[in-house]
């Protein structure tokens, strides 16, 4: 006989929330997992996120050209940076906002 796999199918019902448990288990071992490598990178000192472009001489230079009395949009433009990025240097060092 050939197996009535419709909605009603008690079966079918069954199978779907076996699946459903299993693809849950996995995905609760999967967290486990990313959070358990991310203490451990954390516990070594591993920084995680993208590089700074920001090092002493641009938080120099940045305070240098505000001394000078340059805007933090032409600071950005001179240095090639973002605007973002020099307010947040700036704002960092104390300096005020525009």
């Amino acid at each position: 006989p050939v197996l009535n796999l419709g909605h009603e199918n008690p079966f079918r019902r069954t199978m779907l929330a076996a699946f459903a448990e299993i693809a849950e288990i996995e995905r609760q071992t999967i967290v486990t997992r990313v959070k358990a490598g991310l203490k451990a990178a954390k516990e070594r000192g591993v920084k995680l996120g993208a590089p700074t472009k920001v090092d002493d001489d641009v938080r120099q230079r940045v305070q240098e050209k505000r001394a000078q009395g340059l805007t933090y949009r032409a600071i950005a433009k001179d240095l090639g940076l973002s605007y973002n990025l020099i307010y947040k240097v700036a704002q960092d060092m104390g300096q005020p906002s525009e």
